[in-house]
């Protein structure tokens, strides 16, 4: 195996690695919202617009992957969260694109966090409700982590024209 394949496949591996671990946090958010179901358990009204907004940054991370990568996946933003979503430049690169996004939603969650901390100081919310909050929170933060580190695999492959020579595509099918 030449250090081009070698390459090649880290990063191959690194993709499928990322995927899996959003898929992770995806199933965990699942697993939190049936417990607040089953617990009956309700966000205040904010705190479910900001989860709404957090899934709409995250969906738009894995759409920009998506598209980059010429994958057929349709995105429709919640009706009820913000419309305040940061603007990405038309003639970044979609890494720049990806970073850009992965920021905006590291500082979210920093805000989200905070002000559900004052919700809490207030009484405005339930304790147990607030440490799931703060969990799914925490998972949408890693998704965008993820998200990033699967457009910097990408672009890698991309940019170095990493491949497989035509001997180790017939041995991996």
């Amino acid at each position: 195996n030449s250090p081009s394949e070698v390459n090649a496949l880290n990063r191959m591996f690194s993709i499928i690695g990322n995927v899996e671990r959003i898929g992770d946090h995806a199933t965990n958010i699942a697993g939190y919202a049936r417990t607040m179901m089953e617990r009956r358990l309700e966000l205040s009204s904010q705190a479910s617009v900001e989860l709404a907004d957090m899934r709409t940054s995250c969906m738009r991370a894995v759409h920009l992957i998506c598209s980059a990568c010429c994958v057929n996946f349709t995105f429709a933003p919640e009706h009820d969260a913000p419309a305040e979503h940061i603007s990405l430049p038309q003639h970044a690169s979609l890494l720049e694109q990806a970073l850009l996004l992965e920021q905006d939603i590291d500082s979210r969650t920093a805000r989200y966090r905070s002000n559900q901390i004052e919700r809490m100081r207030k009484g405005k919310c339930h304790v147990e409700t607030s440490i799931l909050y703060s969990e799914i929170l925490t998972d949408y933060e890693r998704i965008g982590d993820h998200a990033l580190n699967l457009q910097e695999s990408a672009q890698e492959l991309h940019e170095k024209e990493l491949q497989f020579s035509d001997s180790a595509k017939e041995e991996l099918h």
